[in-house]
Formats: structure tokens, sequence, C-alpha cells
């Protein structure tokens, strides 16, 4: 699934029950970490794997960049994506 703004994924992650989210941190309405802030206090989502993706990190040494929202951390992924990163880190979060 895709969405193009916070307010979107939340309502899709609600309705669609992902796997996984994978959440960009810059977002036409709210912020990505304001989106799973949301999706945090909500029952039937809240224990959905997250990770981010960001434009505005720079990754400048081998540990591995996150975001905390209330009390959890999740990773971040620096763009442009690596996709065998990005890959190895959606199997990290799902198995």
């Amino acid at each position: 699934m895709k969405a193009v703004s916070g307010e979107e994924a939340i309502e899709k992650a609600k309705t669609l029950l992902p796997d996984l989210i994978i959440m960009d941190v810059v977002l036409p309405d709210i912020d990505g970490a304001d989106a799973i802030k949301v999706l945090q206090e909500s029952l039937e989502v809240q224990d959905i794997p997250a990770l981010f993706l960001s434009s505005i990190v720079v990754k400048d040494n081998e540990d591995q960049p996150t975001v905390k929202v209330c009390e959890r951390t999740y990773n971040l992924i620096a763009k442009p994506i690596n996709f065998d990163e990005l890959l190895d880190e959606i199997k990290k979060q799902i198995g």
C-alpha cells in the first residue's frame, strides 16, 4: 500500500493492518513521527513494526540512525535508499 500523507497512512494502516509500516519523516500534512505516534495509540495497530526513511539525515558512521517516538525507537534509512540496506532492515523487522 502507498499513502501520500500522514493522515492517509494512518487511515490505511488501521484499515489494512500491514505487516510493516515504512514511513517517510517529511510528509505534506503531519510528519511521519506524529503519524506513528497516532498509530501507537491505536490498539489494533500499535504493535505493527515500522521504520523511517529520510533525506534529511546523513549517515556518517556505522551506527544505525534512529527516530524516537514516545518510548519506542525506530530505525531510519537515509535517502537515497540503498535497496540492499532497506531489504536487510525489512527482514529484521518482519523476519
